[in-house]
């Protein structure tokens, strides 16, 4: 599942996050993926979640470049959208 969650406040936004990781981590060794548009996003995340949980979770992160390019390959050889076009567009 696919879900989108955009904020003016972040922490507003990390608390949301947290509810909807919490609410779709059905089995333990299978978390989400958390898909970020930088490195700071994420770190900023992550130490979030320790100061507020007293302790860091381990989820899989992932940029949104190469989320972006993996959800739209096709096949090997064929994308829907090339890498160069796709990158300007980022």
């Amino acid at each position: 599942m696919l879900k989108i969650i955009n904020s003016v406040s972040l922490d507003f936004l990390a608390n949301d996050m947290l509810e909807k990781v919490n609410g779709c981590w059905k089995k333990p060794f299978e978390p989400p993926v958390i898909v970020f548009t930088d490195s700071k996003t994420e770190q900023w995340f992550n130490l979030y979640v320790l100061k507020r949980q007293n302790v860091s979770m381990n989820l899989p992160s992932v940029r949104l470049e190469s989320f972006l390019f993996h959800i739209l390959k096709t096949d090997k050889n064929q994308f829907l959208l090339y890498p160069d076009l796709l990158r300007d567009l980022i």
